[in-house]
This record gives C-alpha cells, structure tokens and sequence, in this order.
C-alpha cells in the first residue's frame, strides 16, 4: 500500500484537474494491485493440502454431484455447493497454479469492495481522504483470515465476497431506482446467497437490515421490504434445493446445524487416513504448501 501511495501520489500530479480520469485511473491501479499482490502472496504459500481440503473440501463436492449422500456413513450437512467450482478444476486436471489462480482472482475482490466501501464512506461532503481509504483497504488486505485462506478451497473466503457486495450496494439502498435494479433488492440477494452458501454468514442479514433502518423515515420502509425480499430470494436460490434435499433424506435431526454422532466417528476414523489426493498437489508451486492453516 506504500507503493500504492507513491504511484498514486505521481498520478495525481500528472493529471491534475482531470478528475474522472484520475478517480478511474486510481480505481483500476488499486484493482491490479490487489490481485498481483494476492497472487504473488498465494504463490508463496504454496497449493492448499490443510486438512479440511484433505478430510471434506474436495469430497463434499464429489459426495454431491455424484449423489451419494444416502450412502456414505457421514454425509456433511452444510451446503457443498461452494466447493464444486474447485471441485471441477480438480476433476479437469488443471494445473494446481491456474487452480490457485481463480480462486485467487475471485477471492481478492474481497479487498477490492472494501476498497470501493472505504472510498463511498471516507470521501463524502466533499471532502477527500484518501490516505485514509488507502489504510482501510491494506487493512483488509492484510487481515489474517484473507492470508490464511485466499487462493485456498475454504468457503470463508468465497461467501464473504457476496457478503461484502452486499454491503456495498445497501449504502445506496434509498436511492430510487427499477425493481430490477433496485440496490435494496441487490444487498438482499447478495447477502442471501452469502448465507445459502455458509449458513454462518446468515449473521449479516439483520445486520444488513439494521443498515437500512438507518436510511431517512421516507425511505426506510421500503428499502427494508427490498432487503428482506432479496434475502430470502438469495436463501432459495441457493440453499433451497440443498435444504430441501438433506431434509428429505433424513440425514441428521439438524438440518441446519451438525450433531450427529456419525459424523463424529468419521472425524476419528479421518484422523488415522493422512495420504492426499494426489490430483490436488501434482503441480506444486512457490516455496512450500499451506497444510493446516487455522
């Protein structure tokens, strides 16, 4: 972020007076150096054998496309659908780097909405502050959990991005607009298919809502229906089918939680089987791997 200060800093002295120019030309540099930074850290890292892509990332996947949550001894309940894209590279026989890569990409737009967040709250009256917005965005970049688990098979990482375009849009959740297009409706959907994916992230919904409350007395109610709407739609489409589908099954007395002792026992039995899938790792890279990261 230093390097982004300073290049920035000479931009701004190059094209002075040219706003939309340099506003567009600051946003796509902090874009590029959010992934190149990404990528760099994730290649030094090495590819992802911790022990939950070892014991249930990449078999979740496998368990659910291939239907044999009514055969195994412990089938998981949550919803796997957030490790099938990982799942097919892997089946593909991409190389474990280009793998790396894409979730790399996709995972770094974390940073990138913070990024967009801290530039909508920080700079308004006004008043610009950007030294500000460039520290709120490193601080994003440099949290642990981003460290630990981008580039990586982890849910974490993947849902949290809908969650923080969620919180994006809802800043401009008043504002008038299509029903199609609404930003209420936009923050709803993207939050419900944060929490359709990891139902740990259903924690962001009243907060979503609580943001919303706070919009003028005009606005609010409406804004508040589009967000509850958009929430419940994003839910279905996501968690719907596999809600619908485990509960059909009969696999566990909570649906939503864990609790069976089945799965317990596989944990212990898991503990004694440490070979890894030889298709994750065949394409090492950087200077070591991440084999248990939390």
């Amino acid at each position: 972020m230093v390097l982004l200060g300073i290049v920035t800093g000479t931009l701004d002295q190059m094209v002075r007076g040219q706003t939309v120019f340099r506003t567009a030309l600051r946003d796509w540099l902090v874009i590029a150096l959010v992934v190149i930074g990404s990528f760099v850290w994730v290649y030094q890292c090495g590819p992802d054998l911790s022990a939950d892509l070892l014991r249930s990332n990449l078999y979740t996947a496998y368990q659910f496309v291939h239907g044999r949550l009514a055969e195994d001894i412990a089938p998981v309940n949550y919803n796997p659908l957030v490790f099938v894209p990982f799942y097919a590279m892997v089946m593909a026989n991409w190389p474990s780097l280009v793998i790396a890569g894409v979730l790399t990409l996709f995972h770094s737009l974390n940073v990138v909405f913070a990024y967009f967040l801290a530039r909508k709250v920080l700079n308004r009256g006004g008043e610009e502050r950007w030294e500000s917005v460039y520290l709120a965005t490193a601080l994003v970049g440099l949290c642990p959990m981003y460290l630990s688990l981008v580039g990586t098979a982890f849910g974490d990482v993947a849902s949290s991005v809908f969650v923080m375009l969620g919180v994006l849009l809802a800043l401009d959740a008043g504002q008038p607009s299509h029903w199609w297009c609404n930003r209420g409706l936009l923050a709803g959907l993207a939050v419900g298919v944060a929490a359709g994916l990891r139902t740990n992230d259903l924690i962001y919904g009243p907060a979503l809502v609580l943001m919303v409350l706070a919009l003028p007395l005009r606005e609010r109610l409406k804004a508040f229906c589009w967000v509850v709407l958009g929430g419940a739609g994003g839910w279905l489409l996501v968690h719907g089918y596999w809600s619908w589908h485990y509960w059909s099954w009969r696999l566990s007395a909570e649906p939503v939680g864990g609790g069976a002792p089945e799965h317990w026992f596989w944990r212990f039995l898991a503990a004694f089987d440490a070979q890894a899938p030889s298709t994750v790792s065949s394409t090492p890279y950087g200077a070591g791997s991440r084999h248990q990261l939390l």
